[in-house]
């Protein structure tokens, strides 16, 4: 089958089969390019993961102290804040987390 030429002048088979052949491994090649180019087109609308993203600062805090501060304030024998500031601040009951905390804990060391 020609996409090219239309001829209504009879050849031999052995001839028309071979116009065809190379005509459909022209076609292959040309497709074979366009998928090509279309590949790297997409891979360049493609975002790069990984790595460090240039769009993102890294901030430096402390956060051993702000781990120990919050410790102290919500966890220790005569904490900073009550039971009912730590539900309004992280919307659960204290006996809530500690269970969780503690099933969290046991899991790890099984």
């Amino acid at each position: 089958m020609s996409f090219y030429k239309h001829s209504n002048t009879s050849s031999s088979s052995s001839s028309s089969s071979s116009d065809d052949d190379g005509e459909t491994k022209a076609i292959y090649r040309g497709a074979a390019i366009v998928v090509s180019v279309y590949e790297r087109q997409r891979k360049k609308r493609q975002p790069h993961w990984g790595g460090s993203m240039k769009s993102r600062q890294y901030i430096r805090c402390d956060r051993i102290g702000a781990d120990n501060i919050l410790k102290r304030d919500y966890f220790i024998e005569g904490c900073t804040y009550s039971d009912e500031k730590f539900l309004r601040r992280f919307h659960m009951q204290k006996s809530l987390f500690m269970r969780i905390h503690d099933a969290v804990l046991a899991h790890d060391l099984v």
